[in-house]
């Protein structure tokens, strides 16, 4: 990952995800505070829920006064904390499907803090 960013051959889709996780990434990748992104405890073979849970790292991304870069987003290196999101998306789910057929707009994402 460090190749990749020094050599600007990366873009947002390699960088995506694991800057909704840590927005400063590519700054302790460039200062060579670390060499790569923290790995998460999704089943990367669950690409919808690793996105999903991106979205709402993203969403939940709050700025403070104090300016702490990962305030309020979500460390899904914590299995745990992987599984209550997935027991969140499907409460989002069929909270989503009753918001339609009642004629409203459904939440867009999922924030857990």
């Amino acid at each position: 990952m460090v190749d990749d960013v020094q050599r600007n051959t990366t873009r947002g889709i390699g960088l995506g995800r694991p800057v909704a996780a840590e927005p400063d990434l590519p700054k302790k990748i460039l200062s060579g505070s670390v060499t790569s992104a923290v790995q998460d405890a999704f089943n990367q073979n669950e690409m919808t829920k690793t996105i999903v849970a991106s979205c709402a790292q993203i969403d939940g991304k709050e700025t403070s006064e104090e300016c702490r870069v990962m305030y309020q987003i979500s460390d899904f290196s914590d299995a745990k904390l992987v599984e209550q999101f997935g027991e969140a998306i499907a409460d989002f789910m069929v909270q989503m499907q009753k918001n339609l057929s009642e004629g409203k707009v459904p939440k867009a994402t999922i924030v857990l803090n």
